[in-house]
């Protein structure tokens, strides 16, 4: 017999009644709670908002884990996620999360290591990331880990923005905090045509989307 999947970082939730659970009609326990290494609950929540007002095609993830199931049940077969992710348990457990949540919308997940970036920060395989094709309406960036330099997500900007489809928006995760803070600084001189602004009810993330055009 097959030993059990392992589920790091977070414990299954033992609550009988979550809001983001019943809204994916997903049973009690399906999932694992939000909080800790993975997005607080309530930015899923408002992350599968905009999934549904904004109905993405195409969705580059940086770091698997929890929000990978919750957006790809919340597609609902519309579209496509492709997930970046360094650690290769981490990988397994997102496979387990998936095949957990039944039908949904199609994933690949690459696995790419981290890599000196800069002098202060690592990255994801530059070669393997350069190497994705297309364009993608939602990026979400819950990646590299924090412990992985000064700014580790700030990377994402120089590697990844102009990989956004017209209309498309960029979601960093905990941008309360001092590193992700001065990654938005960074963002903003580099990419002016991004306006910033917080994701409603999304517990401190930060959406980034192209400025209107008057």
């Amino acid at each position: 017999m097959a030993d059990a999947m392992p589920i790091p970082y977070s414990p299954y939730a033992s609550v009988e009644d979550r809001a983001l659970l019943r809204r994916l009609d997903l049973a009690p326990g399906t999932l694992p709670a939000g909080g800790n290494w993975y997005p607080e609950e309530r930015t899923l929540e408002a992350v599968v908002d905009l999934i549904e007002t904004e109905e993405p095609s195409r969705v580059l993830m940086l770091n698997g884990g929890l929000a990978v199931a919750v957006f790809a049940r919340a597609l609902k077969g519309r579209g496509e996620i492709l997930v970046v992710d360094h650690d290769a348990q981490s990988i397994r457990v997102t496979a387990h999360m998936l095949s957990q949540v039944g039908a949904c919308a199609p994933v690949r997940i690459l696995e790419a290591e981290l890599q000196d970036y800069d002098k202060h920060n690592m990255w994801y395989d530059r070669v393997l990331v350069s190497e994705l094709t297309g364009t993608f309406d939602l990026i979400f960036i819950d990646g590299p880990p924090h412990f992985s330099g000064r700014m580790p997500r700030w990377p994402a900007g120089a590697e990844l923005f102009h990989r956004l489809a017209p209309g498309g928006i960029v979601v960093l995760d905990k941008a309360k905090r001092v590193k992700e803070k001065k990654a938005l600084q960074r963002w903003a001189e580099a990419h002016p045509h991004l306006s910033q602004s917080r994701l409603k009810r999304g517990g401190g993330a930060v959406v980034l989307r192209a400025a209107s055009q008057d």
